[in-house]
């Protein structure tokens, strides 16, 4: 609208198509000035540029403005809210359908940790290989992460834990699988992040084999955000006994050998766990 001085604005309520007091329901914006409406106590208002931006500068009341109903006045003062949050028991439940876990089956492992997110913790579980965590660092506590642990049967997953070794803060899931090769066997140590989308892996390394009666196990330390794995103790092997070698293929990092290697402590680097 153009006048002498500065510029001036004036918005006026119209007309409405298919909607009046009693249909629309919609509550007042709360973020912009909120929409006139025709039924509604101001029937215009006016601004005007301040030099910096547009200020109300007068307003007119609706002659045709009826107080509502208290039925209706209820119905307005009701603010929209976001549903409920599912709780962590009702997110389990769906996962145990998903996964076709018989009800009332019992995990193997279970952990409370700061997984992710801020300082509250998460709760994981395990039922055979599979693991599911669930809690406020995940999706904002309304859904579950899952994963499939690479054990090639349920008795081959020896331990599950958790702990910071990052140094982070928030714990890291320690998973020790069992491998058999023929006569031997031997035990992994697979260390995985949590994140709200994933468990991308960290480390993967042999911590312990065994053959007939023979035994070499290293000592795994997770503790104060930092993660050591140590020698440890041999039985029936040494230096001169010992005839294995690793295959280039091997995606573990070898099994450290008491007679000849030292304690390594593992620091993340480039979004994996190295020496």
């Amino acid at each position: 609208r153009a006048r002498r001085g500065a510029p001036e604005i004036e918005v006026r309520a119209h007309r409405a198509s298919g909607l009046d007091a009693e249909s629309y329901q919609e509550a007042p914006a709360a973020d912009v000035e909120p929409i006139l409406l025709p039924w509604g106590p101001i029937r215009a208002r006016r601004y005007r540029w301040s030099g910096r931006g547009f200020e109300q500068t007068t307003e007119q009341a609706n002659p045709r403005y009826r107080p509502p109903t208290p039925e209706r006045a209820t119905r307005e003062a009701a603010a929209p809210t976001e549903p409920a949050a599912p709780t962590e028991e009702q997110l389990l439940a769906a996962f145990r359908r998903e996964a076709r876990i018989r009800r009332g089956a019992r995990p193997r492992f279970r952990m409370q940790a700061n997984f992710a997110g801020d300082r509250a913790q998460e709760t994981g579980l395990v039922y055979g290989r599979q693991l599911v965590i669930v809690g406020p660092g995940i999706q904002g506590g309304r859904s579950f992460l899952t994963y499939s642990i690479p054990a090639p049967t349920d008795g081959d997953l020896r331990d599950v834990s958790a702990a910071d070794v990052t140094g982070d803060g928030r714990a890291e899931l320690l998973f020790r699988v069992r491998q058999r090769f023929g006569e031997v066997e031997r035990e992994v140590l697979a260390v995985h992040q949590v994140t709200e989308r994933g468990f991308p892996r960290l480390l993967e390394v042999e911590v312990k084999r065994t053959q007939g009666d023979r035994v070499i196990e290293n000592q795994v330390v997770a503790r104060r955000g930092r993660l050591e794995i140590r020698p440890g103790r041999a039985v029936g092997w040494d230096a001169g006994s010992w005839t294995f070698t690793r295959s280039e293929q091997d995606s573990a990092e070898p099994l450290l050998l008491p007679w000849q290697d030292r304690a390594v402590r593992y620091r993340l680097r480039g979004g994996r766990l190295a020496r």
